[in-house]
């Protein structure tokens, strides 16, 4: 039986699922595209968005704010999108568990400060929880979208085109970047994950207020 159509009425939830999503995401992009101009001696192309948020950076303070408030802008859409791109309980639990991750790991990337010695969790210094919790963004990142994937056929074609787009980014770049194969361009390697990952949120937050594919 062909899948049909339906439309989800904008309400005030839609909205503000689909406004925080999407100042979340312009909020950070924006945020990392100035500081990124602005610092004195960062190099964009070989420097990761992390050394933004070192200690001595002129900006951390900024720049961790942006990840933190970033994150926390994202919890309406956390409230939503199992049942948005997840068909059935188990995948709808797996999907929210897999963006819950990612939402947890940005505050603790965003509080951890990088290159800082300072002890943070027992003999764990700050710049260790920093990078291990920038690992697990990318694994919760990774795996949210794998998630949707599994079910892709059931959302809209809008949406299909982007998960798959964002797969396909994700499974080559990823391993590519946490392996620092191409550590020249590591910083452009790490924008074009986050990037692709933020915009497909924003594809489905959008997807809130728009027709939905269903079975």
């Amino acid at each position: 039986m062909p899948g049909r159509f339906t439309r989800s009425h904008p309400t005030g939830r839609h909205a503000l699922v689909t406004w925080a999503t999407l100042v979340a995401v312009v909020g950070l992009v924006m945020t990392d595209f100035v500081l990124s101009i602005i610092t004195p001696d960062y190099d964009v192309v070989r420097e990761t968005s992390s050394q933004l948020m070192n200690p001595d950076a002129r900006y951390q303070a900024l720049a961790r704010a942006a990840l933190g408030i970033h994150a926390a802008l994202l919890l309406p859409l956390l409230s939503v999108i199992g049942n948005r791109i997840g068909a059935g309980q188990l995948r709808s639990g797996l999907i929210t568990t897999a963006f819950s991750v990612y939402i947890g790991a940005s505050i603790v990337s965003a509080v951890a400060a990088n290159d800082s010695d300072s002890k943070l969790i027992g003999d764990l210094t700050a710049n260790q929880v920093h990078d291990l919790a920038a690992i697990v963004m990318f694994s919760g990142a990774f795996a949210t979208v794998a998630g949707a994937l599994t079910g892709v056929r059931s959302l809209a074609w809008s949406t299909q085109i982007a998960t798959y787009a964002a797969f396909t980014v994700l499974v080559i770049g990823g391993p590519v970047f946490l392996a620092e194969v191409v550590t020249e361009i590591n910083g452009v390697l790490e924008r074009i994950l986050a990037l692709t990952f933020v915009a497909w949120l924003g594809v489905i937050a959008w997807g809130e207020q728009q027709p939905a594919k269903r079975p």
